[in-house]
């Protein structure tokens, strides 16, 4: 039988309030417009650097504080930590050492604020509460950029952006707005919190928007993944065994990866077999894939230049500085590696890449243990979970999406992350054990 959520009120202390609120702060510093720079060089010191660095600084104490009243820390917490400590360690030996703790105070800040924040809950509806707050906070992020690209269509000229108009692009990213949507979306399903949830519909048809005018076929492909493990989990519930249920879209997400693999290496008889799925059709057109298998091998090289760069990587979150340096690189410009696993292993090497593939395969749980999880939480909660999830795992195969500098899509990950180790005290709780 399922759990209901617990309806004892949640109050938040002096603490609290001031951790909600920062962890706040870090979702909008990092995650809507305010300007944007060339990526070409170091980026120098500004006022909304100074004030992301500070507001993480802060985090950090929060954190801290919240943490040592609650020091049951399980796996995924300490992976997370682990691998906060390999993106330290990437600076040491790193060509751009300040620039990188400069960007691991941003990184180290708001994950132990997030450890704090879910490790402090004591109901099932203080944990959803904090899920509502990252909703609430991004659907008015996305709300504010839309109307920015729809009423100053020339941002995207004055930051030199050609092509067709993509909602996004001059502002944060297409791909970004995109994806931000997709997860808006399926979060937004909260039946068991609101009586009337039909009125949820409203930001939904802005979440639908958003992706659509993105033209991201990443976040378009992410959306309807998560939708089909959402209905995949909630169709079998009632079944007694769900271990086909867990095979079975793995192996469809393994198959799609191997192929779009295949065909980005040309791998003999791939093109022949797409194209003839294809009738014919570019496979660059389609797939967009030849430019970042260069990128990639590229980045294989540079990661063996010696020792230092194998075990610890060059640095965390300066890649492009690093690729676009010297010469025997491709003659265009690389923004970054389009792959988050390649991403870290560049940037963090050997140590980095373990901690990050721990902490990756335990948020997988919430796909293979979902039998016994949705029992143990509220089973709208879980569907929500393994769906997020799902998305953001996806979406680090072609874009960088836990391997950048933090953003709100990292932070969600994270809290969805460390929720899996409190899902026990949870459970005790609200069978009243305790």
């Amino acid at each position: 039988m399922n759990h209901v959520l617990s309806n004892r009120d949640v109050r938040y202390g002096l603490l609290g309030k001031l951790s909600i609120g920062t962890w706040v702060g870090i979702l909008i510093l990092t995650g809507t417009y305010f300007r944007i720079r060339s990526g070409e060089s170091a980026p120098e010191v500004d006022w909304l650097i100074t004030a992301q660095i500070s507001v993480c600084l802060i985090a950090a104490i929060l954190g801290i504080l919240m943490m040592r009243r609650h020091v049951d820390l399980g796996f995924g917490t300490k992976a997370l930590l682990l691998y906060v400590v390999a993106s330290l360690l990437s600076a040491v030996f790193s060509p751009y050492t300040k620039l990188v703790f400069g960007y691991w105070i941003l990184l180290a800040g708001a994950s132990l604020l997030t450890i704090g924040l879910v490790q402090q809950v004591k109901t099932q509806k203080a944990l959803s509460q904090i899920e509502n707050v990252w909703l609430l906070t991004i659907s008015l992020l996305l709300l504010k950029d839309t109307a920015t690209a729809l009423l100053f269509p020339e941002i995207q000229e004055i930051h030199h952006i050609s092509g067709p108009f993509r909602l996004g692009m001059g502002i944060t990213h297409a791909n970004t707005m995109g994806f931000l949507a997709a997860l808006a979306f399926w979060i937004s399903f909260k039946k068991e919190e609101l009586k009337h949830s039909f009125f949820l519909w409203l930001p939904r048809l802005l979440f639908l928007f958003i992706i659509a005018l993105s033209g991201s076929r990443v976040s378009m492909v992410c959306f309807a993944f998560g939708g089909v493990i959402r209905l995949w989990f909630q169709q079998g519930i009632q079944r007694e065994n769900l271990n086909l249920w867990v095979a079975i879209p793995c192996f469809v997400v393994a198959a799609v990866v191997f192929a779009i693999l295949a065909l980005s290496l040309e791998l003999p008889g791939a093109t022949t077999a797409f194209n003839i799925f294809n009738r014919g059709q570019d496979i660059d057109t389609i797939m967009s894939l030849t430019k970042r298998t260069e990128i990639w091998s590229y980045a294989f090289r540079k990661v063996f230049d010696e020792p230092a760069s194998l075990f610890f990587g060059h640095g965390y979150g300066i890649s492009r500085l690093v690729l676009n340096e010297g010469s025997g690189g491709p003659d265009f410009y690389i923004s970054h590696l389009h792959n988050s696993f390649i991403e870290i292993f560049f940037s963090l090497g050997l140590f980095g890449i373990v901690t990050f593939l721990a902490l990756v395969i335990y948020s997988i749980k919430w796909l293979t243990q979902f039998n016994q999880l949705h029992k143990d939480l509220s089973t709208e909660f879980t569907l929500r979970a393994v769906s997020i999830v799902s998305m953001i795992l996806l979406n680090s195969f072609m874009e960088i999406t836990l391997a950048s500098k933090i953003d709100p899509v990292m932070l969600l990950y994270f809290f969805y992350l460390v929720a899996l180790d409190r899902r026990h005290y949870l459970k005790i709780v609200d069978q009243g054990w305790t």
